[in-house]
């Protein structure tokens, strides 16, 4: 009868046990269950904040592209040319990019789902943090090849019979001039009027045939036969010049430049504008002289490329 009791006792014993063993491992699994929901909704956090980053930069560089293809409205073949093809391009990185985003969208709803099934493995969050990183780079690539093309178009020379136009193109401003400026006091202050050690050989021709049709001396250049040779390089609109830096026909006793602003960098050259007082007389500044040239350097030589006159008065 003891022996009965005894092994009663045990057997109450090791139930007690087992029933405790069993409840620590229950309660070290929800610990464990919980301890992977965060992990995984820290995850989910991260994923969501990149993806609205690459968002906003990729929103950032179309702007930037809608921005400065809106520039180009230059009326030629050619640049119509690129333009279409530079829009057929963009609408082709557009859909690409949409098609990244809707892959990112889809990666973030499988993240979602198999956060609520609890079935997700580090391996397997490693693998989705590594397609991410794939498409991260895919973006940085298709975003150096939009700033490749932008880079492309503004390599383009343009018209320069159109002036009005042109000054549509002017932009960066920022550049040492110094030397030029210089060098653009002096010719204005000697004007020897077609030397041709500043001009280049094409632009002193045209000065030429400008000059001869102002004075209109007999056997000089007529309207037509000026328009018919220059038209197609030179804006003829601002071309009412009998001198570079003077006007009439007495001879300035007086000259100054009283302001030179650079406008830009454009077909290998720079752009200036200058605005010049003088006039017949000793300390006559009554005339006001406006004057656009266009200046290119070779070597350590300047010269004018072209050049057109804004004021006469």
């Amino acid at each position: 009868m003891k022996n009965v009791g005894f092994t009663f006792l045990m057997l109450l014993l090791c139930q007690s046990v087992f029933s405790q063993s069993k409840k620590e491992q229950i309660e070290n699994l929800i610990f464990q269950k919980d301890s992977l929901y965060r992990v995984l909704e820290k995850e989910r956090q991260l994923n969501n904040n990149q993806v609205k980053q690459l968002e906003a930069k990729n929103s950032n560089q179309k702007d930037s592209l809608t921005r400065e293809l809106k520039n180009l409205g230059i009326k030629l073949q050619e640049i119509s040319i690129l333009k279409d093809q530079a829009r057929g391009r963009i609408d082709s990185l557009k859909f690409e990019l949409k098609k990244v985003t809707s892959s990112y969208i889809n990666k973030e709803a499988e993240i979602t789902q198999l956060q609520q099934e609890l079935n997700l493995s580090l391996s397997e969050i490693s693998a989705l943090k590594n397609q991410l990183i794939q498409k991260t780079d895919r973006i940085g690539a298709l975003t150096e090849e939009l700033q490749n093309l932008s880079r492309n178009t503004q390599k383009i020379n343009f018209p320069e019979n159109n002036f009005d136009a042109l000054l549509l193109r002017f932009g960066n401003k920022q550049k040492n001039v110094a030397g030029y400026n210089n060098w653009l006091s002096k010719i204005v202050t000697n004007d020897l009027n077609g030397d041709p050690t500043y001009v280049t050989a094409n632009c002193l021709a045209y000065i030429g045939d400008v000059m001869d049709n102002y004075w209109g001396y007999d056997g000089s250049i007529d309207e037509k036969t000026l328009k018919e040779k220059w038209e197609n390089q030179y804006d003829l609109k601002y071309s009412n010049f009998g001198h570079l830096f003077e006007n009439g026909n007495c001879g300035w006793m007086t000259k100054k430049l009283a302001k030179i602003e650079y406008l830009s960098e454009l077909n290998d050259g720079d752009w200036f504008k200058l605005t010049i007082n003088g006039g017949c007389g000793m300390n006559d500044n009554s005339s006001t002289l406006i004057r656009i040239i266009k200046v290119v350097k070779e070597g350590n030589t300047f010269y004018i490329d072209n050049f057109l006159s804004l004021s006469e008065s």
